[in-house]
């Protein structure tokens, strides 16, 4: 039987070409990106071209604080602005497309 050992995440080579690509450490971008420009996680995979979990686990590997849920939340709520909330489009009343029949008799 062949053991498989775990490569460590300094050793990746996917993590070094991502830090030649981008000429920055990985962890100091995903601070950067997380913390300065209120990226999600999920985001910031897309940016990389990895799956949000990887992104994920490589911010519990590096130790790098995550933002809360609730902040991002609020960022996309209307409520502490009411009066910039989008208005509702006017609806249009439509005719049905088909006529009752009378039947006289």
């Amino acid at each position: 039987m062949i053991e498989v050992a775990m490569q460590k995440i300094q050793e990746s080579i996917r993590l070094k070409e991502l830090e030649q690509n981008w000429k920055q450490s990985i962890p100091e971008l995903l601070h950067a990106w997380h913390w300065n420009e209120n990226l999600k996680h999920s985001e910031i995979g897309k940016r990389l071209g990895l799956p949000r979990s990887t992104v994920t686990r490589w911010f519990h590997q590096f130790g790098i604080r995550s933002q809360s849920c609730a902040r991002f939340t609020n960022f996309n709520l209307w409520s502490f602005r009411p009066d910039e909330r989008p208005k509702a489009k006017p609806k249009i009343k439509r005719e049905f497309p088909w006529k009752y029949n009378v039947a006289i008799l």
